[in-house]
């Protein structure tokens, strides 16, 4: 059973750490948080059990190009999207005015450009709990002002709207949440040795 487990801890940790996207990095981390809690009752009997399992030896430090790759890869991904939604539209099947309306809402350059700002500003941004520790939030976000922010939605808005809901998840915060339960767990894990 433990090279069964050596070879599964080691497969989830090396996608753990070269997730191309916040959902291959969620499901390696759910993975990994399964092993170290299924480890975590096996050991009582079997004290030597998690010391046989090499991938647990060590923290799982996230590094900065880690975060990269994780918030390049969410920027793909929505590119992507964009960019079909746009094909789609252009199909002769779909009505004129459903390719009107895609003509003038959907903008997947500056779509990608706003969401590369975000993803950039994210991954420089130094992780924190403090809430006065967050990424400033473009004019058109501002909920304060509805006749400015109509006006500054005049353009792309579709584009804006997608744009401001990132500004309202910290992207970066809930992967160090998981980072720092999994290794909870894992420390954990090796202090009953």
């Amino acid at each position: 059973m433990e090279l069964v487990l050596e070879r599964d801890a080691h497969f989830w940790n090396n996608v753990y750490h070269s997730s191309r996207s916040l959902m291959n990095h969620s499901i390696a981390y759910n993975m990994l948080k399964l092993q170290l809690n299924l480890a975590k009752s096996i050991t009582p009997e079997n004290k030597e059990f998690s010391i046989k399992i090499s991938t647990w030896q060590s923290p799982f430090v996230l590094t900065q190009s880690d975060f990269k790759r994780i918030f390049a890869g969410e920027w793909l991904f929505g590119r992507n999207i964009m960019q079909q939604m746009e094909i789609d539209a252009q199909q002769e099947s779909v009505p004129f005015y459903e390719q009107w309306l895609a003509k003038m809402f959907i903008k997947s350059i500056d779509d990608d450009n706003l969401r590369a700002e975000y993803f950039v500003n994210m991954a420089k941004e130094p992780v924190s709990t403090d809430s006065s520790v967050t990424l400033i939030q473009p004019e058109y976000c501002d909920n304060d002002n509805n006749l400015l922010q109509l006006w500054q939605l005049r353009y792309n808005p579709i584009g804006k709207v997608l744009s401001c809901t990132f500004y309202e998840t910290d992207l970066k915060l809930r992967i160090v949440n998981m980072n720092n339960e999994i290794e909870q767990l894992r420390s954990k894990l090796i202090m009953t040795q």
